[in-house]
């Protein structure tokens, strides 16, 4: 059976990042398509990067399989791909690159945007459904769903992220 994506499983990786002060543990982006234990990260640019090559993780993550992760994880669908490629591309142009991209346990792909002391999550399902996570590491890490399939939510979204995490 494949998992749904729903804010209930959402608020489940939310406690993953609350129990864990540097990363979701299950949500690594691993280089070779898992085949590897180093987790890929992303530079984070201060200006938008031109032609950036961490373009290629997107590819990557098309490409998954099912039990990409060793278990049983659907792979993000291409809808799930193409959405989070085109917010980390605005991501990179209006803010910053994301600091991490990862396909998600629950199928989808999720982006991490991170400051010196708070980090955001978004996670695309395969469903199209969006979510994203604001934790500064101290108090109760918020949960907002977004309706990001227009450019105005997308960038709502974006600045949003920006004005939290204090940059």
């Amino acid at each position: 059976m494949t998992p749904v994506a729903t804010p209930s499983r959402f608020v489940q990786l939310k406690d993953e990042l609350t129990a864990s002060s540097s990363h979701f543990p299950s949500l690594l982006w691993y280089s070779e398509v898992a085949k590897t234990s180093s987790p890929s990260t992303i530079r984070i640019a201060s200006e938008p990067q031109q032609n950036p090559s961490w373009l290629s993780a997107f590819d990557a993550m098309a490409c998954l399989q099912r039990g990409w992760n060793g278990y049983d994880a659907p792979p993000p669908n291409e809808a799930a791909v193409e959405i989070a490629r085109r917010l980390a591309l605005a991501l990179n142009e209006y803010y910053k690159a994301p600091s991490r991209t990862a396909p998600s346990v629950v199928g989808g792909v999720g982006l991490t945007i991170r400051s010196k002391s708070a980090k955001a999550y978004i996670e695309v399902y395969n469903d199209k459904a969006v979510y994203w996570m604001y934790s500064d590491g101290e108090s109760e890490p918020e949960v907002h769903r977004v309706d990001i399939f227009d450019d105005l939510e997308q960038q709502r979204l974006i600045e949003e992220v920006r004005v939290r995490l204090g940059e």
